[in-house]
């Protein structure tokens, strides 16, 4: 829809292009304009970028020590995801790098824009991430937390992102943004609710952690340690790998010991998703998934893509995923995988297949040992590519499952269980301080 800007408004921000002026973003610029609000950096000890890259090259990193945050580790909630790289102590004092304290919000500001919490000290953060230091007396980080995960919130900062090669957002624009005047008692209200959320989605991924251990001490499974001798491959052994990568044949050159397994294809039916064609994207109706939302824990409800309810009846008989399935990566991030603990009604893209039991298979079984190294390790043996991994769905099939006892199995079973409760649990309190802002 075509509307008028005045022309004493494109003074604001140095910016002239009609993103920055889009209904959509103006919509949540007003609605915090109406009511009473303050700017973020009246409400903060400091809004503080991470040093330059040239402070923190590869060669700065150690196995231990103090842990520095990039954007892969946030996911709008915590900071812990993915592989945390450190630093040493004594590099932070030398180069004077910021350390965070618990409850700093960092955000990423380069590429895809989420945020995270910090909850221990102890850490520092990459050129790419912002901290907020919230003035706690005034405004509660958890609260913070939850406003940005707002469409208020995001798309505020949204706005602010200035798209190049890789979209980036300025710390004085953060520092700009809009937070709604509410009483210090809500604050606080929707802060724990977040704090009880975050709680119990670390219960859930420790619960995760120790069915992983359950099932490292039953196959006596030992990772892959780059610390191999030199082995000598021959030139067939190549041609009929179609692989020349160093990787592929350390990984390929371990030792484990003699682990009973099943193909993943004897166990389960694998049916590929579709590909609709960016024709068929809508701005809302039926779910739409791709790898991009897959996550072991669940769905990630960011960057949702929507199809007409006709495209959806068309294909949902061959490309809807049911409770009790796994929806597994395999272009992309191949390896991620999923357990569908709830109904869904939506379809899946072409780089997610979905793997079906019958009753015989436990597929929490099968989901932890798919996310577990045992599989990993063949995962990433088997994949292809550089700049777009992927994985062959005769690899899907071929991918080992280790057999354990019943009773472990069933142990495993109930410790995967209780994880996704817990954690669904968290998504649900977390959804539930979203809802108190009342807009």
């Amino acid at each position: 829809m075509t509307h008028l800007v005045n022309f004493s408004n494109l003074r604001v921000g140095n910016r002239f292009d009609a993103e920055f002026f889009s209904l959509k973003f103006l919509k949540a610029l007003n609605k915090l304009k109406n009511k009473n609000s303050t700017r973020l950096h009246d409400l903060c000890e400091f809004i503080r970028v991470g040093p330059s890259g040239e402070v923190l090259p590869a060669s700065a990193y150690v196995s231990s020590g103090v842990k520095m945050y990039k954007p892969s580790n946030l996911n709008s909630w915590t900071c812990e995801n993915g592989t945390i790289t450190y630093v040493s102590a004594d590099y932070c004092r030398e180069k004077k790098l910021l350390l965070c304290r618990a409850g700093d919000v960092l955000l990423a500001r380069v590429g895809d824009i989420k945020f995270g919490i910090v909850q221990n000290n102890n850490s520092t953060i990459s050129s790419n991430l912002v901290v907020i230091r919230t003035r706690k007396e005034l405004l509660d980080p958890y609260f913070l937390l939850a406003f940005l995960n707002q469409e208020e919130g995001y798309d505020q900062i949204m706005r602010g992102s200035k798209r190049v090669s890789l979209a980036s957002v300025a710390t004085s624009h953060i520092a700009e943004i809009f937070i709604p005047a509410v009483s210090f008692l809500k604050q606080k209200k929707i802060g724990n609710l977040v704090r009880k959320g975050l709680e119990s989605q670390e219960r859930a991924k420790m619960l995760f952690v120790k069915a992983q251990a359950v099932l490292q001490r039953a196959i006596k499974f030992q990772s892959f340690k780059k610390n191999q001798s030199t082995k000598i491959f021959h030139l067939n052994e190549l041609r009929q790998a179609q692989r020349a990568d160093a990787e592929f044949y350390l990984l390929k050159s371990t030792q484990q010991n003699q682990i009973k397994e099943i193909s993943l294809g004897e166990i389960a039916k694998i049916f590929r998703g579709i590909e609709p064609g960016r024709g068929e994207y809508k701005t809302s109706g039926k779910l739409f998934l791709r790898a991009s939302n897959i996550d072991k824990f669940g769905l990630i409800d960011k960057s949702q893509k929507f199809i007409s309810s006709q495209f959806y009846e068309k294909f949902s008989k061959k490309y809807q995923p049911d409770v009790g399935d796994i929806l597994f990566v395999k272009d992309g991030k191949p390896g991620v995988a999923c357990l569908l603990t709830e109904p869904l009604t939506g379809l899946i893209s072409g780089s997610i297949v979905r793997l079906s039991f019958d009753q015989s298979v436990s597929a929490r079984y099968v989901f932890l040992c798919i996310n577990s190294p045992f599989c990993q390790q063949q995962i990433l043996i088997d994949k292809d590519g550089s700049l777009q991994p992927h994985l062959k769905v005769e690899r899907i099939e071929k991918l080992k499952i280790p057999i354990v006892e019943k009773e472990i199995e069933e142990q495993i079973s109930e410790l995967i269980k209780s994880s996704y409760i817990n954690f669904n649990e968290g998504k649900r309190l977390l959804q539930e301080a979203k809802n108190l802002f009342n807009w």
